[in-house]
């Protein structure tokens, strides 16, 4: 018979990793309890009737909603650079007491070497290390070193797992999951593409498509964050099954901003839930040109009529005088924002 396999080495930095890795979820474990005291504190001010501090707890709220201290996979990888720098790449920011980054997101500019770096163009890299993790224990790392290429495959060649295709062979659990930890530079160009462009993924099923979207739209929420927390971001899918199906990735990667909806749904809150009428094909043509959003805009901009006195306002507790002036302002100030 032949010998037994002989058992695959253990990385000689896997318990440096592992100790990082509880560090990481100790300090957002603390992140949340600190936000929880904070948000407290606002609502005891808020019930005694402090309009900022009402403010303040729904910010904190928020907050508190993208700091989950059980989320999987926190940290997934670490890049170091050629200058002796070093960062631990993961779902969300976390820091320590001090204010120091134990994990930067997956979303921030620095992140960005380790979905594109390349041994042809490493970005300033000197290795890319890639964590495999099973909640909150490291099972493997995956190093790939750019400033030796010899060096590149030992790692590899010594029975560690590439973090891909161990994905790929992870068993199925019917939701669908995020590709953050696996994202590859073709997709990481689309995730990160400009908030202005507007992109078709094409491609055959099972490749990826949905998944690149989701991650876009955490991306922009992230880089965007005061417009897109203003304006809305919208996700609609083909029926309620499949917006199931997708409904976890978001909060994954650490958003929760973005509401879901079928076109059916979107229909119904606008005419009733039914379908009365079908436009000619000549007319659906014409209020589906590009052109027609002009005409739209302009007629809504001559809707605007600005008061020619003051408003008095009737609430709850008084009523309100706005000086017309002030009105006019606040009309102009917004009409500048030229918001859909």
């Amino acid at each position: 018979m032949p010998p037994p396999h002989p058992p695959d080495p253990i990385h000689p930095e896997l318990a440096l990793e592992q100790a990082h890795v509880h560090a990481s979820y100790a300090g957002l474990a603390a992140m949340a309890a600190a936000t929880r005291s904070a948000l407290d504190a606002a609502n005891r001010a808020g019930s005694a009737g402090e309009t900022d501090s009402t403010i303040a707890a729904g910010h904190l709220a928020q907050r508190l909603r993208h700091l989950d201290p059980d989320v999987p996979g926190l940290v997934f990888g670490r890049i170091d650079g050629d200058d002796g720098s070093s960062w631990h790449v993961g779902r969300r920011h976390v820091e320590d007491g001090a204010g120091d980054p134990l994990v930067v997101d997956w979303r921030a500019p620095v992140s960005v070497p380790f979905y594109r770096a390349t041994p042809a163009d490493p970005l300033e890299l000197a290795r890319r290390r890639r964590l495999l993790l099973d909640g909150a224990t490291v099972t493997d790392l995956f190093d790939e070193v750019f400033d030796d290429p010899d060096l590149a495959g030992e790692v590899r060649a010594a029975g560690i797992p590439d973090p891909l295709l161990a994905e790929l062979e992870r068993a199925r659990t019917g939701a669908m999951r995020d590709i953050v930890a696996t994202i590859a530079a073709e997709q990481d160009e689309v995730i990160r593409a400009d908030l202005g462009t507007c992109l078709i993924v094409q491609g055959g099923p099972g490749t990826g498509k949905t998944a690149v979207g989701l991650h876009r739209a955490a991306f922009l929420l992230y880089e965007h964050r005061q417009q897109l927390d203003r304006d809305g971001v919208l996700v609609v899918g083909p029926n309620p099954v499949f917006l199931r199906y997708i409904s976890q990735v978001l909060p994954s990667l650490g958003e929760a901003a973005a509401r879901q909806s079928t076109i059916e749904r979107l229909v119904a809150g606008t005419v009733g839930g039914r379908v009365r009428d079908v436009d000619r094909r000549d007319r659906a043509r014409l209020l589906g040109d590009a052109r027609m959003a002009e005409v739209v805009r302009r007629a809504v901009t001559g809707q605007r009529r600005d008061p020619a006195e003051d408003l008095v306002v009737s609430t709850p507790w008084a009523r309100v005088t706005l000086r017309a002036d002030a009105v006019r302002a606040v009309l102009d100030e917004v009409a500048a924002r030229d918001v859909p």
